[in-house]
């Protein structure tokens, strides 16, 4: 069965067809064409429109479960993500690559697209032409990837988050430890 909320497309995996069904115990039940699926028994959400929707997950004898889903036309993904844990003073290069929600390699449109830099904590973003701080950029027609510095300041945590306009947010955090004397 299918249910539609304002942005997403629920999907369950399991089947209507009983000669589909999983013959080990925890079959599927199937009420006037409602699917009860085992806890087990996956499922697909398909967005509809780019936003925010939110998911409401209940069974019989569960407490409800809530979860915020963000859809979104494509998302930007490291290709080497930063290490966990980072010494104070410590650079990494970090590249970046554009994809589409299907997630094929995608190219920036005709006007660009801007990509915003937020750190916080003990993480900076900088350019890896000239090492300044980052705050925001504009990758060019027909680019895919981006590539720039991840810089630790001093001991604690750090984050820095990449928005782009109908893109998903990348989020790269880590913690940034004193070097061993």
């Amino acid at each position: 069965g299918a249910e539609r909320g304002s942005i997403l497309e629920l999907r369950w995996a399991c089947s209507f067809d009983e000669e589909h069904c999983p013959e080990n115990g925890e079959q599927d039940r199937h009420t006037d064409n409602t699917c009860v699926c085992a806890l087990s028994e996956p499922f697909r959400l398909r967005g509809v429109s780019v936003g925010l929707d939110t998911v409401v997950f209940t069974a019989p004898g569960y407490i409800p479960d809530t979860v915020q889903v963000r859809i979104a036309q494509g998302f930007l993904r490291t290709n080497t993500p930063p290490p966990p844990r980072f010494f104070a003073n410590e650079s990494v290069v970090v590249t970046v690559t554009l994809y589409h929600a299907t997630q094929s390699a995608a190219q920036v449109g005709p006007n660009g697209l801007p990509v915003t830099f937020t750190s916080s904590g003990q993480m900076s973003a900088r350019s890896n032409v000239d090492g300044t701080p980052l705050s925001s950029v504009v990758l060019p027609s027909g680019a895919s990837q981006y590539t720039f510095v991840l810089r630790s300041l001093s001991p604690g945590e750090g984050t820095v988050t990449l928005s782009a306009p109908g893109l998903a947010p990348l989020v790269m955090k880590t913690d940034v430890i004193a070097r061993p004397q």
